[in-house]
């Protein structure tokens, strides 16, 4: 399950694993404390400062304090914890103990700033402390680094409440920086952290579902898909009806192109949660991939009424419109779609071949199309979609000379792709392909526009890269009859019969 950075604690427990939290928090053990009176403790009354020079009237006043804010943390009364162990340290700066219980208490109320000043008092402190609080004081440490964008400390934290724990292990520390690596996307470098802490508390369900979603998320990030995969179904299986791990699990099963297991866990989130909005959201795609376009626009119509300013959904949802000729719902889904994102290229392309394939019916709709692909390609020059469409509506309008000079921008950016050392041998053979494709095309042009001369050249480079395209050498004849090269056509028509 993915989770938040939240900070949960109860005082009686000696350290917790919140199911809603990657952090752990070690309590801290009354019975270490560093400092105890046998008088009863009290929070009632406030605490009184001693004369200025009197040692023993302050340490007296110190020790009331810090008992009373032992006192009030036990009955989860922060405030005043923060408020009495506030009043030791100002009486004892040198007070360990009472530093590190206000950390403490200050990350309760994550009010990080302070908490890491009272923690890092405390850090200077640490050999005042007993040795087994010096782990706690570095994971919590690690917490306040962490909150405060110090990762760096906060892994060095960690890694030292480890090494001070030495023998007896100290979960709460792996547990923090195995999460704090995987944040960083040091995924090898958690792995071992994480498998070691899978041995541990394994009658813990909360933890160990915890720690196989950290071993997920490892193995994904090394795209070990098997381990992962199995790492997601432990963690189904230790919270069978939570929506968030089961879509986790749908989520990398549909990376791995395995859709119809990915969707069969995606309706099972919706038997859960209704309306689980990831869920809705994955199915749309999921079943687009499936070109199951009905079945996308049903899940995808239901996901933006409960998420209305979603910009991947409404374009999503108008792709499936578009490809089911549903043109005025695809049209309303990409206006909504441009007004949540009106740079994005895409959506003006989109928009701009719908109204290219209504323009059969409604010349008047060749103008719009022309419009919009502009504007796409005003917004990105490369989008050679864009490009391909609008020479493509320029020469349903006849607008010969127009539309050649996309073909030709078209064929020039193609051209130098195939000319750097750096394109790899797969994609050249497929730039080769799209520049005989847009040669080809731009040939027809000049052939329809009575450009004989020009339609024969491109002809005849077409056919120097596909010797036996039967199309152009029957094409390349008609060019030549034109320019009355008629013996020339006579020999293309020849080759064409044979």
């Amino acid at each position: 399950m993915k989770k938040t950075a939240t900070l949960l604690a109860a005082l009686t427990a000696a350290s917790i694993f919140p199911s809603a939290s990657h952090a752990q928090t070690e309590e801290l053990p009354l019975t270490d404390a560093p400092v105890t009176i046998e008088a009863p403790v009290t929070t009632e009354a406030p605490v009184s400062a001693p004369a200025p020079g009197d040692a023993a009237a302050t340490a007296k006043a110190t020790v009331e304090a810090y008992n009373a804010g032992v006192a009030a943390l036990n009955k989860n009364n922060l405030v005043e914890a923060a408020r009495q162990f506030g009043k030791a340290t100002e009486l004892t700066p040198s007070d360990a103990g009472a530093q590190m219980f206000l950390g403490y208490v200050r990350l309760r109320q994550e009010n990080y700033p302070d908490a890491l000043a009272s923690l890092e008092a405390a850090r200077k402190l640490e050999n005042r402390l007993d040795a087994k609080l010096r782990p706690v004081l570095y994971n919590n440490l690690g917490i306040a680094y962490a909150n405060s964008e110090r990762t760096d400390d906060s892994l060095k934290a960690y890694q030292k409440a480890l090494d001070l724990s030495g023998a007896e292990e100290y979960p709460d520390a792996r547990f923090n920086l195995a999460f704090a690596l995987l944040a960083q996307k040091k995924s090898k470098e958690a792995l071992p952290h994480l498998l070691k802490l899978r041995d541990q508390r394994t009658t813990d369900k909360v933890f160990q579902s915890s720690i196989y979603d950290g071993l997920a998320e490892a193995y994904e990030a090394q795209e070990d898909w098997p381990q992962a995969l199995g790492a997601y179904n432990k963690v189904i299986g230790f919270n069978p009806t939570d929506p968030t791990a089961r879509f986790n699990f749908a989520l990398a099963l549909s990376k791995t192109g395995r859709l119809d297991d990915a969707i069969t866990q995606a309706r099972e989130v919706l038997k859960l949660r209704v309306n689980h909005g990831p869920s809705l959201l994955l199915l749309g795609d999921l079943y687009s991939r499936k070109k199951d376009w009905k079945s996308s626009k049903e899940v995808l119509t239901r996901y933006v009424k409960i998420s209305p300013n979603e910009f991947s959904a409404w374009f999503s949802l108008a792709v499936a419109n578009d490809y089911t000729a549903s043109f005025p719902d695809a049209l309303a889904a990409y206006a909504k779609a441009e007004d949540l994102a009106p740079t994005d290229p895409a959506v003006k392309n989109n928009i701009g071949r719908i109204y290219f394939k209504q323009g059969e019916k409604m010349p008047e709709r060749y103008d719009l199309a022309v419009t919009k692909l502009r504007e796409a390609l005003e917004l990105d020059g490369n989008f050679d979609d864009a490009r391909v469409n609008l020479a493509l509506v320029l020469a349903a309008q006849e607008k010969w000379t127009l539309a050649n000079e996309q073909w030709s921008i078209y064929l020039r950016s193609i051209n130098a792709d195939l000319a750097k050392p750096s394109t790899p041998a797969a994609e050249k053979a497929a730039l080769k392909a799209r520049a005989l494709s847009a040669r080809g095309a731009l040939a027809e042009n000049y052939l329809k526009s009575g450009s004989y001369a020009d339609a024969a050249k491109e002809y005849t480079a077409i056919l120097k890269e596909t010797p036996a395209n039967l199309d152009a050498m029957s094409n390349l004849g008609l060019a030549l009859y034109h320019t009355r090269d008629y013996n020339g056509a006579t020999k293309n028509y020849r080759e064409v019969i044979r």
